[in-house]
């Protein structure tokens, strides 16, 4: 089910920066694909990491794998400001 989430990421990621400017409600439509697609891909990675880190170290990984998403859309010139 990842590998096909992913799939459809990357789809929807090329058909969106295709498009021409009068292409709006495709990209609209596109862009829910593409946030559905992460939720089936964001399931089986939670579960994976669940199953497979020791109860101790489980929230040092999700704090991690927060941090990780977060730095994804941060705005780096805030980034720069607080040193990180």
């Amino acid at each position: 089910m990842a590998s096909l989430a992913i799939g459809l990421m990357g789809l929807t990621t090329l058909i969106s920066g295709a498009l021409p400017i009068s292409g709006f409600w495709i990209f609209v439509v596109c862009c829910f694909f593409l946030g559905a697609s992460g939720t089936f891909m964001n399931a089986p990675v939670m579960a994976y990491v669940q199953e497979s880190i020791a109860p101790e170290m489980m929230g040092k990984v999700f704090s991690l794998l927060d941090d990780c998403h977060d730095s994804c859309y941060a705005d780096r010139s805030a980034c720069c400001r607080s040193g990180c």
